[in-house]
């Protein structure tokens, strides 16, 4: 698990070892047998592997994971997080409630122990709606792009090469 979540582990160690996220890992080790499961069990957490928590400037909250991996590790190699509500999804059937709590501790860790310059970006209305929770806030949308690269610029750090 250290390799996977590679500068994630430390600081999610106590998300990681706990018995509600052995119970998720042992139910999907189950489902990658018996159903098609997306992302590939390989790319489950591509997301944490790519994306170096020192780093980390961004953090997208989508609801399921995203089917074009290569533009979503060289975002991710730039400090951009894609956390999503539904790390996977089955055809026809919603891993929203597997991984409910899990997100919710990664977000929660996030706000009480990262950078007060982190962004959060996001279309999902529960979130937006509650952006006093958030530092620095935008819906996740192509006209917001230029505007998060230039919160990143007053921050003195380096741009997003959005793809």
């Amino acid at each position: 698990m250290k390799e996977v979540f590679n500068t994630w582990f430390k600081p999610l160690y106590h998300i990681l070892s706990s018995k509600h996220f052995h119970s998720i890992i042992d139910i999907l080790k189950n489902e990658y047998r018996t159903k098609d499961v997306f992302p590939k069990q390989s790319d489950l957490f591509s997301n944490f592997k790519y994306c170096d928590y020192d780093s980390l400037k961004i953090v997208i909250i989508n609801n399921d994971p995203t089917e074009n991996f290569s533009n979503y590790i060289e975002l991710a190699k730039q400090g951009v997080l894609f956390l999503n509500e539904n790390l996977t999804v089955v055809e026809n059937e919603s891993h929203a409630l597997l991984w409910k709590n899990f997100t919710k501790l990664v977000i929660d860790y996030l706000l009480e122990n990262q950078m007060s310059g982190l962004i959060y970006m996001t279309n999902i209305k529960k979130y937006r709606n509650d952006i006093s929770i958030f530092n620095w806030h935008y819906n996740l949308n192509d006209e917001n792009l230029e505007l998060v690269n230039s919160n990143l610029e007053m921050q003195r750090l380096t741009k997003i090469k959005w793809i």
